[in-house]
């Protein structure tokens, strides 16, 4: 069903209504951070909205622990959870370019989508939510897992109006329903899953200039590979995008850690990414990709989708141990286990390799300990009344010595106290010429696909 959606995406190719740059260039020009990107390429600082709301560069790490207990004494980290002191993770790079969109476009509200216990659909609501953006969270059935209740009652404390929809085509169905619905009151910004478009991929693209800078910083050397997960591709396909264009040897192999993963998809995701950047930059190359030369290693997707692995969780347990860091069960414990796996397999375990963490690292439990899951709509009720799978309660059992009692964040409070208030339209408000604004939002989805104004 997701490779369905994805083509769909695809196919949707003409172009919409251009963004007014100048609305987010005031935005840009009060930030002291500017992407690397923009400075080789500057033709997209022209013309790509972009928005500040992450710390850059994310830090580099070398895995000196973790890296001799499985045998890789050249094993490091980017850790983009720590990319926020709000919520990190690696949708903020891409979010500081749609939301960027979506606020210049004068959007109030915006729909995106995931399995209910979505890190993608928590960081759109959050973030969105600083700029004063609505959210409507459209959210599919998972297995069970402490996280996913976590989020849900995150998404709930931040505003988000939930809807559940059991199946992946239930989601689609419902991005119809509730895209028309909430159009007859105010325009509505369609984020496809994952937040995965070309537009949001530049964000990914550009990390790899923020990796070239702190290479040549000394900070490390050059990687041979990059690892991360991969799951709406969509990071994955811009780190490639990026490390083409900075001049970097490095492969990115991304370890998939749901199905279908498709080496095709990725490089039309890839061949997309590069031509919406030619199209606003002309001085953007061209890049050249073949599937198959495309690495998948997908022995460690479990499974299914979210149901955690003894390795994954094994690689979770070890990078807490031995580093401090949290991985999680779903995305990136399989991912460190299968690079690991696949280096050692592949006989290239003196090579410099790079993983990148994906998951936030900002823990906001503390949230949401006097919310009640019934104040959810009742489709979500079962994930608090059912147990959660055993590999994850084994993992939550061991990580609560390092974790702790959650606590007051002062970061966090600063962040929610600067959070403009939110409202949504009553039931009964009269319709205003909804067709325009039906029109309107779907040309500009379409416009964060391809970069063609009228």
């Amino acid at each position: 069903m997701r490779k369905i959606a994805f083509l769909i995406a695809l196919l949707w190719v003409f172009p919409a209504g251009a963004v007014n740059i100048s609305d987010v260039a005031v935005i840009i020009e009060e930030e002291e951070y500017y992407p690397p990107i923009f400075d080789v390429y500057p033709g997209l600082r022209e013309e790509v909205p972009w928005i500040h709301l992450g710390i850059w560069p994310t830090p580099l790490q070398k895995l000196e622990a973790y890296g001799e207990a499985v045998g890789l004494p050249n094993l490091w980290l980017k850790n983009d959870g720590l990319s926020s002191d709000l919520y990190g993770g690696n949708k903020l790079r891409k979010l500081e370019f749609l939301l960027a969109d979506a606020k210049a476009k004068g959007y109030k509200t915006l729909i995106a989508s995931g399995a209910v216990g979505t890190n993608s659909g928590l960081a759109t609501c959050i973030h969105a939510r600083r700029l004063g953006i609505k959210t409507i969270l459209l959210t599919s059935d998972q297995p069970n897992a402490q996280y996913a209740r976590d989020n849900m009652l995150l998404d709930l404390y931040f505003g988000a109006k939930m809807v559940y929809a059991p199946s992946d085509m239930d989601i689609f169905s419902q991005y119809v329903q509730q895209y028309i619905t909430n159009s007859l009151k105010e325009p509505s910004y369609l984020i496809f899953m994952g937040a995965t478009c070309p537009l949001s991929c530049i964000g990914w693209a550009n990390a790899a200039f923020e990796l070239k800078e702190q290479v040549e910083e000394g900070l490390m050397a050059e990687p041979d590979y990059i690892f991360l997960a991969l799951g709406s591709m969509g990071t994955a396909a811009g780190l490639h995008v990026g490390c083409k264009l900075a001049g970097l040897k490095t492969e990115v192999i991304p370890i998939p850690i749901t199905e279908p993963s498709d080496a095709r998809l990725y490089a039309l995701l890839i061949a997309a990414t590069n031509l919406y950047m030619k199209m606003r930059d002309p001085s953007v190359p061209f890049i050249g990709v073949n599937p198959s030369e495309i690495t998948f290693p997908k022995e460690h997707i479990g499974k299914e989708y979210a149901m955690f692995t003894p390795e994954g969780c094994e690689a979770v347990r070890m990078m807490m141990e031995l580093e401090g860091v949290h991985l999680d069960g779903t995305y990136t414990g399989k991912a460190m286990a299968g690079a690991v796996d696949w280096l050692k397999k592949n006989h290239q375990e003196d090579k410099v390799s790079l993983f990148i963490n994906t998951k936030n690292a900002v823990d906001l439990r503390y949230l949401t300990q006097d919310l009640d899951y019934h104040d959810l709509p009742r489709g979500y009720w079962k994930y608090f009344e059912e147990p959660i799978q055993q590999e994850d309660q084994k993992l939550e059992e061991y990580l609560a010595s390092y974790l702790g009692e959650p606590q007051v964040d002062p970061s966090v409070e600063a962040h929610i106290r600067e959070m403009p208030p939110i409202s949504w339209p009553e039931d009964d408000v009269p319709v205003y010429s909804s067709a325009p604004w039906i029109i309107k939002g779907i040309m500009d989805f379409i416009s964060t696909w391809f970069a063609l104004p009228w």
